[in-house]
């Protein structure tokens, strides 16, 4: 039996990061696919600006940073969907969320994936891969979410936890099955996700003092009270954080506040990098240590609230995220320029690792191995119902007043009659690919489901008065609406 494998994939999540050196190399070249082991990390809620090997100004994971020196680091990688569900479905089936169905949990009939989809985890599975899943949110749990198909050991916290867990209680709680399983022969597919930096804003006790001075010292000067408990804190850290806490509570959405949740994210980044860091140990101690390791995230964190209507529906936070692909040997290794879809995550692996996914995009491979080019990716709130096309420059969004809207990749508003050349083309191609939903999907559903299907009408009036209406489906007719839902 051919033997390959993966090593790693961290799923990370954030916004708009620093531009790479324009001086580094592009990833070229052929892909070993000899690996024995598969091991997928999802960090939840990491943006990309987090990160030094996006050009992040504070290194609070040089574990990661030192994987990316020797990894595929794709410079624009896009989430599929803003929700945490959502986002992980596509990873393990390869398909958008219009087709495997899984989003809101507010939305009933979403929460759950169908067990007619086929996931990387099953398709392995069938290969003789022995699987393995570890995870932190209870939305998560397999009675709820059904992503635990394929995987012979999945742990995840109950809904009665009522919480996530933290990093190192899901490595620890994780470890001695894992060690098992890597000790043992054959190939294995391992899937830890990590949630740590979606954490709630407000625990004095959870900022680590060494990020406080990077992040704040640039306010010494301006504000004096915010120096004062900088210093306290190298005496008193408890005190000093707290002071801190108190302090910067009072003046959210400044950028001072930004700069202090800033600090609390590079403090949870460093303890799910500290996990990173005793993950690659056991491969190597395990003897799978030339593994594919591939850093990325199925949605990014806000660290403020957006600025009420005027921000667009997908801010460059929550959409923007790392990933970084490191194959066995090292090799190719360098930048991946271009927008990337994560929808093309789940073919790549499925390729790599020697089985078929029912997967709706192209494997990334050819973008390494014969230079292809990116192209747009789309993107869909938690509840399916909003859309945005991405490109290069523009992000195009679905509107429920306008259509459809344009915004720079910095989150900038942009009016369509102001775009000429090939902004234009891409606005008007992104407006075209807004048009692919979940309706296309009827024709599989009715088959899937043996001819009938559950529909939910949502009215809208522009003007006017709705008043009494019907909707007729061959012989059978709706009850009348009275009002608008």
């Amino acid at each position: 039996m051919r033997r390959l494998g993966l090593s790693l994939l961290l799923v990370a999540c954030g916004g708009d990061p620093p531009a790479p050196s324009p001086s580094a190399e592009a990833a070229r070249g052929p892909v070993r696919r000899d690996a024995r082991t598969a091991v997928v990390v999802v960090v939840d809620g990491l943006h990309r600006e987090r990160l030094r090997c996006y050009g992040g100004a504070v290194e609070a994971a040089p574990h990661l940073t030192a994987l990316a020196a020797e990894a595929a680091v794709f410079d624009d990688a896009v989430a599929v969907s803003t929700g945490a569900n959502a986002g992980l479905a596509s990873l393990v089936t390869g398909q958008a969320p219009a087709r495997h169905g899984v989003g809101s949990l507010r939305d009933r009939g979403q929460q759950r994936l169908p067990a007619a989809r086929l996931t990387l985890a099953e398709a392995l599975a069938e290969a003789g891969w022995r699987t393995f899943a570890a995870l932190s949110l209870p939305q998560l749990d397999a009675s709820l979410s059904g992503l635990d198909q394929g995987f012979a050991t999945y742990l995840a916290p109950g809904l009665h936890e009522r919480g996530r867990r933290d990093a190192t209680a899901t490595w620890f709680n994780a470890l001695p099955q894992l060690r098992a399983l890597l000790e043992g022969e054959g190939n294995a597919f391992v899937l830890l996700h990590l949630a740590d930096l979606g954490a709630p804003d407000g625990a004095p006790g959870d900022e680590g003092a060494r990020f406080l001075e990077e992040r704040l010292g640039a306010f010494r000067a301006d504000k004096p009270r915010i120096a004062e408990a900088l210093d306290l804190v190298r005496t008193q850290p408890e005190r000093g954080r707290k002071e801190l806490h108190t302090l910067l509570a009072r003046g959210r959405g400044s950028e001072a506040h930004r700069a202090w949740r800033a600090a609390q994210a590079d403090s949870r980044l460093a303890v799910v990098d500290g996990v990173l860091g005793e993950l690659r140990e056991l491969l190597r101690a395990t003897g799978r240590d030339d593994t594919q390791l591939v850093v990325t995230s199925t949605r990014g964190g806000l660290l403020v609230p957006p600025a009420g209507s005027s921000a667009p529906s997908f801010p460059p936070e929550l959409i923007e995220v790392p990933l970084v692909v490191r194959f066995p040997g090292g090799a190719p290794h360098g930048r991946v320029a271009g927008v990337t879809s994560l929808l093309g995550l789940g073919p790549t692996l499925a390729e790599l690792c020697g089985v078929t996914l029912d997967a709706e995009a192209e494997s990334l491979l050819p973008r390494l191995e014969g230079a292809a080019p990116g192209s747009a990716a789309r993107v869909v709130s938690p509840g399916l119902e909003l859309a945005a096309t991405v490109t290069d420059a523009l992000l195009v969004e679905e509107n429920l007043i306008a259509g459809a809207i344009a915004w720079r990749r910095d989150g900038s508003r942009v009016l369509r009659k102001s775009l000429e050349g090939a902004e234009a083309a891409a606005f008007d191609d992104g407006v075209a690919r807004l048009g692919w939903t979940r309706a296309q999907e009827l024709p599989w559903l009715l088959a899937e489901s043996g001819g009938g299907i559950d529909l939910r009408v949502r009215w809208s009036v522009q003007e006017g008065f709705l008043g009494a209406a019907s909707l007729e489906q061959g012989s059978e007719s709706a009850v009348n609406p009275r009002g608008l839902t």
